[in-house]
């Protein structure tokens, strides 16, 4: 009997990645949280959404005989931002407020390490985050790193007397300068 096209993709189909498993780790010598340095500088977060991070090579456009050759040009990448799931003390948001604050406190205008210009670079150096796909058995498939990162942006937290049954969350967007398939 010959295969139906069917019969062929449900034979060579493994079930493919699952767009709900994965997970986040965020290290940083200068994210804590509740005080204390969390595993050494590294945070699991209570992501609800994210994506894997995209790149971009841009073009050089270079006109010859009247043709436009296109010459791979500089890599950029686009920002990231990542759904938390804000657990009841808010501790792992104050923890992205606080290690926002060392890059630039709210009213010296200034990072608040003890070393602002030394310390604050060294804090982006040492600062990454892991994306990790994870297979269904929840082992480690793929995963891409991110360096350099920093938060820009740490978003409000919708609150309303009208959301009974849900959990409180809010969105951190980030910047980094690298990315590594892990």
């Amino acid at each position: 009997m010959a295969q139906t096209p069917i019969t062929n993709f449900i034979n060579n189909f493994d079930g493919g990645a699952r767009s709900n498993l994965f997970e986040i780790e965020i290290s940083s010598p200068g994210l804590t949280l509740a005080g204390n340095s969390a595993q050494g500088g590294a945070l699991k977060v209570f992501a609800k959404a994210s994506e894997v991070p995209s790149t971009t090579l841009g073009t050089i456009p270079v006109n010859y005989m009247g043709r436009v050759v296109n010459i791979p040009g500089d890599r950029t990448y686009n920002d990231w931002t990542v759904t938390i799931l804000a657990d009841e003390g808010m501790l792992m948001r104050a923890a992205f407020e606080d290690w926002n604050l060392q890059f630039n406190s709210h009213f010296e205008n200034r990072p608040v390490t003890a070393d602002a210009g030394l310390g604050h670079m060294n804090l982006l150096r040492n600062s990454t985050a892991k994306v990790t796909l994870l297979k269904r058995d929840h082992t480690p498939s793929l995963g891409w790193t991110l360096r350099h990162i920093w938060c820009e942006d740490v978003q409000s937290v919708a609150v309303s007397y009208d959301n009974n049954d849900g959990i409180a969350e809010f969105q951190v967007t980030f910047k980094y300068h690298g990315l590594d398939r892990a």
